[in-house]
């Protein structure tokens, strides 16, 4: 019971960081468990990583040869820090039922974030 009352504060600023996405608000509110929350978290991963690609794939069209290769290698590391960062996020519940809804709900917010950052190289 003690991780299901902490459930809230851990997760809620995660949602609430930029979020604006009301169908993964919505379907966090109506889940009745972790299981449920995990399930809502895979979902908009799956958009976002979607988002993230799309916007990936159209600045690799409009950059220039050079241009391109740095947005490679900077992708790639930014993918190897975000694992690794949502990864350390976890040890909060290591171990605990909650420890997968963390590290999902930090890949969500980092990912969200980062299809922002190319979207915004695809509007310059």
């Amino acid at each position: 019971m003690k991780t299901l009352r902490l459930l809230p504060l851990l997760v809620v600023p995660l949602l609430q960081a930029g979020s604006s996405h009301s169908l993964y608000q919505a379907c966090f509110d109506n889940a009745t468990n972790n299981h449920a929350m995990i399930q809502c978290t895979h979902k908009e991963l799956a958009y976002q990583d979607a988002r993230l690609n799309r916007y990936y794939k159209r600045a690799m069209r409009r950059l220039e040869p050079d241009e391109k290769k740095r947005l490679r290698k900077a992708q790639r590391a930014w993918i190897a820090f975000r694992d690794l960062e949502c990864e350390f996020e976890g040890r909060q519940m290591r171990g605990g039922s909650a420890e997968p809804l963390l590290i999902g709900g930090c890949l969500v917010d980092m990912t969200w974030k980062r299809a922002d950052e190319l979207q915004a190289i695809v509007s310059e």
